[in-house]
């Protein structure tokens, strides 16, 4: 399942942010499974200035031209088996007509 919710992700980074972290920087480390062309699975690492950071698996969905994340839903890096499930059943929905 998801990590937490929308407001606290977004809080976390503010807060980060307001301690004098800085704008936070994404490394895709490793891609785990692509659905299609408008899904992909990451180990993601966010990293900030001051040496704080973090891994998360995160799920992108991007929009049907391909350039604007569409969705993003993270994941604990040892939730494989339920993000990869969450990235099927998204893919699936995207194949429905």
């Amino acid at each position: 399942m998801p990590t937490g919710d929308v407001d606290a992700y977004l809080d976390s980074f503010d807060a980060w942010y307001e301690i004098g972290d800085g704008q936070p920087k994404f490394n895709v480390e490793e891609v785990i499974g692509v659905r299609g062309e408008r899904l992909v699975l990451t180990r993601t690492r966010v990293s900030y200035a001051s040496g704080q950071a973090t891994e998360f698996l995160y799920l992108f969905q991007f929009d049907q031209r391909i350039d604007k994340v569409e969705r993003q839903l993270a994941f604990d890096l040892d939730d494989v088996d339920a993000a990869l499930d969450e990235l099927g059943v998204i893919q699936c929905a995207l194949d429905r007509p």
